[in-house]
């Protein structure tokens, strides 16, 4: 059996995103976390209250996000810094 990465990206938590982004850390294996960022502040503050775990953080840039995760969904479109 294969071993799942202890460290998910999430980019673009819009209409689609945040729904499939809470499911995706409803699922997460123990010890492992969900980096996030999205340009509105005020979504990412709504997905955190939304997730019950703490294996939620915060990034301040898609660079962060990829930095930071071994494996990363994508949507739509991501904008360069």
């Amino acid at each position: 059996m294969a071993t799942l990465p202890k460290s998910f990206g999430f980019i673009d938590l819009g209409i689609m995103g945040f729904c499939m982004a809470l499911n995706l850390a409803s699922k997460l294996p123990p010890h492992s976390h969900l980096n996030v960022y999205d340009i509105s502040s005020k979504v990412l503050d709504k997905f955190r209250l939304e997730v019950s775990r703490n294996s939620v953080i915060v990034c301040h840039s898609p660079r962060d996000v990829a930095e930071k995760s071994v494996s990363i969904p994508i949507l739509g479109h991501i904008f360069r810094e």
